[in-house]
Parts: C-alpha cells; structure tokens; sequence
C-alpha cells in the first residue's frame, strides 16, 4: 500500500515578543519499492506459454501467472486457444506439466490452468476497490517473446468494454503482454492483461482481478488431453490437408491458422463416397478478409491437385490445382460478380455432369 511520510515540519510562536521554534521529528521514511525490486519478487511467479500449431511449430507466446501454491496459474483464454497444444516454462526454463483446464470463461477471455507441480509462488491477489485511479503500476510479461520483460504505468481509469469491467493501462501493451499480471508497487494482483490499443499508443486494458476471483469459485476442469480435441473436425468424415486449424462449431467449419501448403493453401476433403453424375455440390463461405480465398474444392487426388471455385478480391475464380507450385495452377475463370456480397454469407454452388462443370 502507498503511504506518504510527513515532511519535516516547523511551528514558529511568538510570545511576549520573543519567537521559538520548534521542529518535529521527522518520521521514518516507508520505503516504497522500486520498479525493478518489484520485478524480482515476482519473477519467479511469472511463467511463458508457448502454443504450438498443428505442424508442431511455435505459433505464439504468452503470459501466465502462478495464484496458488497448489498449481494455478492464470491468463488470457485467447493465449491457449481451443485444441491447441501448449506448453508452460518458468523464469528459470523449468517446463510445468500441465494437467487440467481447471477454469475458462469466453467471455471474459480468462483461463486457469492446473499443473502437477506444487509449492510453487503463488502472487497476492487484492481486491479491485483498493485499485485506485492513477495508483502506479507494473506489468510483467513475454512481448514478443522477449522473456520476463517489465513495464510501469498508471491505472488509468476504468472502462466497461463489451459488457466487462476493465482496467484502462497508461503503459504500452505488445503481443506476449497477454495474460500477464498488473500489479501495484507492493506485488499485488489486481488484473489481467488482454488487449491492447489499436488506435492509440501506450494504452491497453485489463480483466479485474474480480472476474478471476469470480472463475476461481466456479471451476470446471478439463482434462489437456481432451482439451486438445475439442471441436476437432470428425476424422471419419474429413481428411485435413496441409494443415491449418479446422473446427467444427454447430453447423459450421471454421479455419484458422497458418497452412502448410503454398500460399497458406489448406483443404477439408469429404471422405464421402461421390454420388453419380450429375451432381451437385455447395457451400456457404463468409471470408474475414476478402484479399484471402475460400470456396469448394473438387476432384481432388488428397494432395496437390484439385479443382477449387471461391471468391477472392470481389471476384469469383475457378481454379486448376495441378501440382505444388503457383506455376502449375491454371486459372479458368475469373470475373466479378453483383450476386456477391463483401463481408457476408455466400452461397456457392457447382454442378458436375460427365462432360462439363
């Protein structure tokens, strides 16, 4: 907690025309921690997560923080991700080995992880009316891989975003940052980082230690080996190629990811025997960036070659995949169309018959 001491005061009284002065005793100094002395204590507390894509290579890192000796530790949901593989390491490269996703809440973009290892140093965790604004703060984290990196600021403020109070950081927040804690100059926990500004430099916002208090009351552990399976796509009815992340949610198929394949080319083939001809085939795509392509592939041989129709930059293009390498595509139709709407649900459609498509 902050204290300020007295400075050194002076009382002057005149009697009888003689002054006196009298000079209190300065109080002792509270010493309040230095940046730095609040970076070594939490240090060893401070853990980076590591999460792997599905061809085994670093696809990002992280921030968590140890909030029981027992093997909690806390960060941003968006750090893990959904059936992604992860691993956790502390400040002196010790590799945890995790067990359960003790807790998660999507909404507020908070996760706790249980490891097997115990007596590890846990952080105190305060109490977010005590977070006054412009109390001093530090951040610790892994920006941009850079381990154990601090950074100090203010609190700001505090700002309902998307339903969630969240605490408004004068202190500039970079990828890695996320999941990290935000402390007082005492080393107390009081939230959790989770973005950062997009317009403005030197701001970003955290999660109130509340809502972790409020997961931590409510856990619903997963086991990691079911976690990384969950929305997986049927591997009975759809063979992946080149990678990236395909997820089955509801009715929907969702990519995400990097693929292996040139030009981040990644296929989901029905393992559906084909009908007779002719026949039809259709799906609907919504694209989040328009400059990027997704559509239907057909004829496929399960590796290079395949027929694919999709939109890309606002127009409709039927493709010829004959091999590897952009030189062996062969593009047969490419042309605008007023049937497709940017940014929204469409529906494509083609019809294979014995002599045409």
């Amino acid at each position: 907690m902050l204290r300020t001491s007295l400075s050194t005061l002076a009382v002057c009284l005149t009697i009888a025309g003689h002054s006196h002065a009298w000079q209190a005793e300065e109080p002792p100094t509270n010493n309040i921690p230095t940046v730095q002395e609040v970076a070594e204590s939490v240090k060893p507390s401070i853990v980076e997560i590591s999460v792997s894509g599905r061809d085994g290579k670093n696809r990002g890192v992280g921030t968590g923080f140890v909030i029981s000796d027992d093997g909690l530790i806390a960060t941003n949901l968006h750090v893990i991700g959904d059936a992604r593989a992860f691993t956790i390491k502390t400040s002196d490269e010790k590799e945890l080995t995790v067990k359960t996703i003790h807790a998660s809440d999507r909404a507020m973009d908070l996760a706790i992880i249980r490891v097997e290892e115990t007596n590890l140093p846990a952080l105190n965790l305060g109490v977010i009316s005590q977070l006054k604004q412009g109390t001093p703060i530090v951040v610790m984290g892994n920006p941009h891989g850079l381990k154990n990196s601090v950074v100090s600021g203010v609190n700001s403020g505090f700002r309902e975003i998307d339903g969630r109070q969240m605490i408004q950081l004068a202190i500039p927040i970079e990828p890695g940052n996320s999941g990290g804690p935000v402390l007082d100059r005492s080393g107390t926990v009081y939230g959790v980082v989770t973005m950062k500004s997009t317009v403005t430099q030197n701001l970003g916002f955290a999660v109130t230690i509340g809502s972790l208090k409020s997961l931590l009351e409510k856990p619903n552990p997963i086991p990691y080996e079911k976690w990384l399976t969950i929305g997986s796509i049927n591997p009975n009815l759809w063979t992946q190629v080149f990678g990236a992340r395909w997820q089955q949610r509801g009715s929907k198929v969702v990519v995400s990811g990097q693929a292996a394949g040139f030009g981040g080319r990644s296929l989901c083939l029905s393992n559906k025997e084909l009908p007779e001809l002719p026949y039809e085939v259709a799906v609907t795509v919504r694209m989040d960036d328009e400059a990027g392509a997704a559509g239907l592939a057909f004829f496929s041989d399960g590796k290079d070659k395949h027929y694919g129709f999709y939109p890309t930059n606002n127009k409709m293009r039927l493709t010829f995949f004959n091999g590897s390498s952009v030189y062996s595509w062969n593009v047969l139709y490419d042309q605008p169309s007023e049937a497709y709407r940017t940014g929204d649900w469409n529906q494509l459609k083609i019809r294979v018959e014995e002599d045409r498509i």
